[in-house]
């Protein structure tokens, strides 16, 4: 009797353990931020998702304005993150299939930590 309690312990504490693991999301954070930021794309959350962008070319002319115009005229419709890959500590690309306009296509996206926060690298 005492044997099967035992037993039926470790059973409950194995599965607890299996579906705690099942719930972490064990991606890399830019992976994270890529989904984060279509995301806000897709649902038009336009001022959020601008917050997160790392314009990188010093004499882009992309405002919020500009950002908002370019959202509204290729509206996304859906998009599947393929993976990513480390370029350094700093650097990673996330490969997506991204749905404009009913086309999919493949996009990589450049995810850079500036000053301690994962951007998402605007040209």
């Amino acid at each position: 009797m005492k044997l099967s309690k035992i037993g039926n312990l470790v059973v409950l504490c194995l599965i607890i353990v299996l579906f705690g693991v099942g719930l972490v999301d064990w991606r890399p954070q830019p992976v994270k931020i890529v989904n984060q930021y279509l995301t806000l794309i897709q649902k038009k959350d336009i001022e959020n998702a601008y917050q997160m962008l790392y314009i990188q070319n010093s004499n882009s002319k992309v405002d919020l304005e500009e950002f908002r115009k370019r959202v509204d005229t290729d509206p996304l419709i859906e998009y599947v993150i393929n993976g990513s890959s480390k370029i350094n500590e700093k650097t990673y690309d996330v490969s997506t299939n991204i749905n404009m306009d009913g086309w999919m296509t493949e996009h990589t996206f450049e995810v850079r930590k500036i000053e301690g926060n994962w951007k998402v690298v605007f040209d």
